[in-house]
């Protein structure tokens, strides 16, 4: 059975995306505990910035939905699909910083196998940069893909699903249509928003399930105007509002701020 990170519907989007999805889902690339005040740095070994960027780093400016950011080339995982800045998916690894919730141990970086547990690989979406392509609701399409109501036309109706308050802020989806059930892309589901306007959408995969032994989560949100995806360890499902901070302030930290 194919691994469950290789069915990302952020593969969707053509071959260059899955190039790139492919070539980091392993799994050295994601383990470990979760973190809590979670800052992002670009290499296991390098302290999370709590400071101001380096102006003399090296980087590439880019515009990714709404906003020009100029991020350091130690984050970009793999070649633009493009020249210049209109890109309309950009791969990035990073990892979470050092400090761990509390009755949990820090993590030791000096550790090949727990250094890599700290990854996250983000993939920033920004279709809107394309004038002569359709704007979709991505948030929509993969709660809607994860929760079994698409098949492979993508053509099936709503399927029956009661919710139910999860994890400090979001609602479990628990399906109750057999056909859905087996179809729906990750057998743990939540959601934040009302259903027909998602704004954050966690998929998680389990652990003896469908012949799962790594199991990881597929968090998606959007950040001005983008859409996010970031894919990350089960064990961090638990702490998917310090995730979703710690990208959100990654990429304002890089912002270009227009005077």
């Amino acid at each position: 059975m194919p691994h469950p990170m290789h069915q990302s519907p952020s593969t969707r989007h053509g071959p260059y995306v899955r190039l790139l999805l492919l070539a980091c889902l392993s799994a050295a690339c994601l383990a470990g505990p979760a973190q809590a005040e979670v800052r992002l740095s670009a290499t296991a070994h390098e302290p999370a910035q709590r400071e101001a960027p380096n102006p003399k780093a090296s980087t590439r400016t880019l515009t990714l939905g709404d906003a020009r950011y100029a991020i350091p080339d130690a984050f970009f995982y793999g070649p633009l699909e493009t020249a210049g800045d209109r890109q309309r998916a950009v791969l990035f690894s990073a990892w979470l910083s050092e400090v761990s919730p509390p009755g949990t141990r820090i993590v030791e970086v000096d550790d090949p196998s727990e250094a890599a547990a700290r990854r996250l690989v983000i993939l920033v979406e920004s279709m809107q940069v394309y004038p002569d392509t359709a704007r979709r609701d991505n948030l929509l399409a993969n709660y809607r893909a994860y929760a079994g109501d698409l098949d492979i036309n993508g053509s099936t109706s709503e399927a029956a699903r009661e919710l139910s308050p999860a994890l400090g802020g979001l609602q479990r989806v628990v399906l109750r249509d057999p056909a859905a059930i087996a179809r729906a892309r990750y057998p743990d589901l939540f959601i934040e928003g009302d259903e027909r306007h998602p704004t954050t959408v966690l998929g998680c995969s389990r652990p003896g399930v469908r012949g799962v032994s790594y199991a990881v989560c597929s968090l998606h949100f959007r950040v001005e105007g983008a859409d996010i995806s970031v894919d990350m360890k089960r064990e961090h499902m638990a702490h998917w509002r310090m995730v979703r901070g710690a990208v959100t302030d990654w990429m304002a930290r890089y912002r270009i701020r227009t005077p």
